[in-house]
């Protein structure tokens, strides 16, 4: 074993850990704030619901404020590296759309993937790129496309025959996000226009011929909804009180896909449930609904529940928070200018911001394009030595799906199946077609 191996093995193996203590976070801070009577007492003003999702939210960020507490602390500090951070997450883009191609074809049913039993097995790649086996080293060819594509700027295609248009929700500005979701809202029947891909993997499809992937059946997808559907309805409702069932919500996907097919038939339904619910809610208590979005609320709520560790790593987070929010993401801006040691235009504006912001983006796209290169050279010379590149992280926790795995294979056992994934197999897929 070399010295590269040596540490690619040390590295994997803080990272492990690293993800095992976050868990035990995770898991203890759910625990305490379920069973804790001055956590119960807390809670018990606030609507049952919005509690469960409160707690699980909760329990999630203050995983993340331990992950990324030294990154928070050191968030002044990263100021001469901001915009090699900018380039380095735009590039790792083009690992994305390749992960997001080979995803494609693993729903279809077209081959299997070592790591890989369920579509929401792909996330774990989504920041560990050095682990990824299956997907091939970036070429020239592909990097010279991403260039392409950031030299015409805001790039937009035709989807469905309908022009995209910049911050436009309809489509995903995150390529990570795509990963997670595309294939699990195809199967979903989850309204179309709602679940288009970023455009750069538009453009890749038109550079590489690839546009034929995202049409791909979504066989291995279209199975597992399959099987949480039945979880759904005959497990996971058999375990709801009369009150949670009053509250329920439940449209079958053969349902979802002729709403979806027509759409007055989809209004029609959503009239007659909010009638529906209103009905059965008038003489319900006046609860308060509580959210981690609650800036208030979690200002008071932290403090009163964590020790002083967690509250200072609460106040880190919120100050990233806060740098992030138009007020002070001028007065950053305005210092990354600063910094700049060339000229730079700045266009008359009635809004003395939105000059200010135009002029910071002609200027990071400028030197995002200078350092692109430079980060491709040193990708290329990662790959050539064998050495594990270093791809940025993405500092947003992404979705867990990791419930849907105990689902399927409950939802076997109830059908009288093995209770594995093992139907999800491509030898098995073939058979079964």
């Amino acid at each position: 074993m070399n010295m590269s191996d040596n540490l690619n093995e040390e590295l994997k193996k803080k990272a492990v850990a690293e993800a095992e203590r976050l868990s035990k976070i995770f898991e203890d801070t759910k625990t305490a704030l379920q069973t804790e009577e001055r956590f119960v007492n807390f809670l018990m003003n606030y609507h049952p619901d919005s509690v469960k999702s409160f707690i699980e939210h909760y329990a999630r960020q203050k995983s993340y404020w331990y992950g990324h507490a030294d990154d928070m602390h050191r968030f002044r500090t990263r100021m001469n590296g901001h915009y090699y951070d900018i380039a380095m997450e735009q590039f790792k883009d083009i690992y994305l759309k390749k992960l997001f191609n080979i995803q494609c074809r693993w729903v279809s049913g077209e081959m299997d993937l070592p790591g890989i039993e369920l579509s929401s097995d792909f996330n774990k790649f989504i920041n560990e790129p050095e682990s990824c086996t299956f997907v091939e080293p970036i070429t020239s060819r592909e990097f010279e496309c991403f260039m392409q594509f950031k030299q015409l700027g805001n790039w937009l295609p035709e989807v469905n025959g309908k022009r995209m248009e910049e911050g436009d929700d309809n489509y995903y500005n995150s390529a990570a996000i795509a990963i997670t979701f595309y294939h699990r809202f195809r199967s979903n029947y989850t309204k179309r226009d709602i679940f288009e891909c970023h455009p750069w993997f538009y453009f890749y499809d038109k550079c590489f011929n690839t546009e034929s992937l995202l049409d791909l059946p979504a066989l291995r997808t279209d199975l597992e909804q399959e099987y949480e559907e039945i979880w759904d309805e005959e497990i996971h409702t058999k375990t709801l009180t009369p009150e949670q069932l009053k509250n329920r919500y439940f449209l079958s996907r053969a349902d979802r896909k002729l709403h979806l097919e027509n759409p007055e038939l989809h209004k029609a339904y959503i009239e007659e449930e909010n009638i529906k619910y209103k009905e059965e809610h008038k003489n319900d208590p006046e609860y308060l609904y509580m959210s981690t979005y609650d800036r208030k609320l979690m200002d008071e709520l932290v403090p009163l529940l964590e020790d002083r560790e967690v509250v200072k790593y609460y106040k880190a987070n919120d100050e990233w928070r806060r740098r992030l929010e138009w007020g002070e993401r001028i007065e950053m801006t305005v210092i990354y200018l600063q910094k700049a040691k060339e000229y730079i235009p700045i266009e008359s504006n009635d809004d003395y911001r939105e000059a200010i912001k135009k002029a910071n983006k002609y200027y990071e796209n400028k030197m995002v394009m200078e350092l692109l290169p430079l980060i491709f050279e040193k990708y290329c010379k990662c790959m050539s030595s064998g050495i594990a590149f270093e791809f940025k992280k993405d500092q947003s926790p992404h979705a867990d799906f990791n419930s849907s795995r105990e689902h399927i294979i409950e939802a076997r056992i109830w059908k009288g199946e093995p209770g594995n994934l093992d139907f999800l197999k491509k030898e098995n897929l073939i058979t079964k077609n």
